[in-house]
């Protein structure tokens, strides 16, 4: 989406806003879920990190250290010029033995960010049927279907191919057919899994209210 510069007026916006009221520009993370069907659909959510998560000063609560630590690899994707949350590019000829440069942003299986992206869904409202399809168990979304990363100045961006999947395109293809009358609280996290990693915290919640997806609109 914003690699591609689908969101390249919205992200100018945003700088332009953030100059004029003097402020820091904020660090979005972007996650765009590609919802199969004809016609394909994106969901694509926006969160801006606050510059108290984000600032540079020794931190007074070690939890938040240890998760900007890990938000920071995650933030680091191979070949994009970007190291951690810094937004200035470097020399990618740094790149070790083994690293990839960004091209259509597929990572290894294996890679620490589809290790660790989860994704914490609930069916607030809707059919039974389709709650019990979604369930409310917490999904690291890149061990099952494919995730690409890109990474920008001032953000980094996880796409979700649902198509990838056809588990998750059957369930996504019952809710898009009723998305309407449901309501879904999503939230996003990074999963710890050490001592030095926890606890987890959630990057940021989202609840979509009947969204129609037929009034989805092309983004310039």
């Amino acid at each position: 989406i914003a690699s591609k510069g689908k969101c390249s007026k919205r992200l100018k916006e945003l700088e332009r806003i953030s100059n004029e009221k003097g402020k820091k520009v904020p660090f979005l993370f972007l996650l765009n879920i590609q919802v199969p069907g004809d016609p394909l659909k994106s969901i694509v959510f926006w969160w801006a990190l606050s510059e108290e998560l984000l600032d540079n000063e020794p931190q007074n609560e070690d939890s938040k250290t240890k998760f900007m630590d890990l938000l920071s690899k995650y933030a680091e994707v191979p070949g994009s010029g970007f190291k951690g949350l810094e937004r200035n590019k470097e020399n990618i000829n740094h790149l070790k033995e083994g690293e990839i440069t960004l091209g259509d942003g597929i990572l290894p299986i294996g890679d620490f960010r589809n290790e660790r992206f989860k994704l914490l869904p609930c069916i607030v409202e809707g059919p039974f049927l389709v709650k019990q399809a979604v369930g409310k168990k917490p999904a690291l979304l890149g061990r099952k279907l494919t995730q690409r990363y890109f990474r920008g100045k001032n953000y980094i961006e996880t796409d979700v191919d649902v198509a990838s999947s056809n588990i998750a395109a059957r369930i996504v293809g019952i809710c898009r057919g009723v998305s309407a009358s449901l309501t879904v609280d999503i939230g996003i996290t990074l999963e710890g899994r050490s001592e030095d990693e926890l606890p987890e915290r959630c990057l940021g919640v989202a609840r979509l209210h009947n969204l129609d997806l037929n009034c989805a609109e092309d983004l310039e």
